[in-house]
């Protein structure tokens, strides 16, 4: 039997990559969801992370992150300058 997470905690992964966080009060959840990619500018994964007020609304933002990321138009939130950008981005041409 599985139980409930206490008011203000975050409880187990509700679908890969996304965690349901209840509030103190007990009755409101919120849910987070995660994804990462490898960025050759900081020569390490990056995760980025988006909290929404429904599970339906953070699959469909973690499923858009995904397939941006397949598709090679993901946004990394790196804290790179434009500089890194531009030499990474001429190193493909």
């Amino acid at each position: 039997m599985t139980q409930k997470p206490e008011a203000g905690t975050r409880s187990t992964m509700a679908s890969g990559g996304i965690r349901k966080y209840v509030s103190r009060d007990g009755k409101t959840p919120t849910y987070t969801a995660r994804v990462a990619a490898y960025s050759e500018t900081a020569g390490k994964m990056i995760a980025t992370q988006k909290t929404f007020p429904t599970l339906k609304a953070a699959q469909e933002w973690r499923d858009a992150q995904r397939n941006a990321r397949g598709t090679g138009s993901f946004v990394f939130p790196d804290k790179g300058t434009v500089g890194e950008y531009l030499d990474v981005y001429l190193t493909r041409l």
